[in-house]
């Protein structure tokens, strides 16, 4: 497994046979060969000195683009949980 670390915050293991990449904001990885196992981070810096509700602009984002998602926040991270059983995402 290798490891990908960003600043302080992200940190995580991968598959060896994974291709990984940082650029602009977006960092990726998954399986060059074929695809599977893609797993993506977006990465947000709300301006210096202002209060940002990550779950809210999480929600905006997604409701323009996806369906039957779980938005998820503690006090530093937002996720979303997706299932696109029934539909390409």
């Amino acid at each position: 497994m290798n490891h990908y670390k960003h600043n302080e915050d992200l940190v995580f293991t991968y598959p060896e046979e994974w291709t990984g990449r940082y650029n602009d904001g977006l960092i990726e990885f998954y399986n060059d060969q074929d695809g599977l196992g893609a797993l993506q981070f977006s990465i947000f810096y709300p301006p210096p000195n202002e209060e940002v509700d990550l779950a809210a602009w999480l929600e905006e984002m997604l409701e323009i683009n996806a369906k039957d998602y779980a938005v998820l926040a503690d006090q530093r991270y937002a996720r979303f949980q997706y299932d696109n059983k029934n539909e390409s995402c």
